[in-house]
């Protein structure tokens, strides 16, 4: 699934948010990369998610009010981080909550939406995901995380 894929992108920032912290690369840099990510991959990402999955689970079901609830606490972090100055701390913060957010999809709410919806409606989601899904600009010429020798 094309949902699954993202998220290795998205393991993958945080991997490079977390090596850039741990080898004193600079804030700007790196909170440079996180916007770009954020803006043509993961916004991109949580779209689809609440077009196209998050509909397969009741309006009120518990998991589907958390994902949103994730959602729409990384969304403010990263608007924050346009309004206040970045330390190590929000990207650290940032990095923890989107890897715990991946994992609570892939080990819990995915299973139950796959579990609990027909067959035929989790293809016609799936269809719809792959004919939406496009990836943006993912071009980044400063890979901070790339040791140059």
């Amino acid at each position: 699934m094309q949902l699954s894929r993202d998220h290795h992108s998205g393991l993958l920032l945080c991997w490079k948010i977390r090596y850039g912290l741990n080898h004193k690369i600079s804030i700007d840099r790196i909170v440079a990369y996180l916007k770009h990510s954020f803006t043509n991959e993961l916004e991109p990402h949580f779209k689809l998610e609440e077009e196209f999955a998050f509909i397969l689970l009741p309006e009120t079901h518990p998991m589907r009010l958390e994902a949103l609830a994730q959602h729409a606490l990384l969304r403010k972090q990263v608007g924050q981080m346009g309004e206040d100055p970045v330390n190590e701390e929000m990207l650290k913060t940032f990095s923890d909550l989107l890897e715990l957010h991946i994992r609570f999809e892939e080990r819990q709410l995915f299973p139950l939406i796959e579990s609990s919806t027909p067959p035929e409606a989790l293809k016609a989601s799936g269809e719809l995901i792959n004919g939406e899904w496009e990836k943006g600009n993912s071009i980044w010429d400063d890979e901070f995380w790339i040791i140059k020798n």
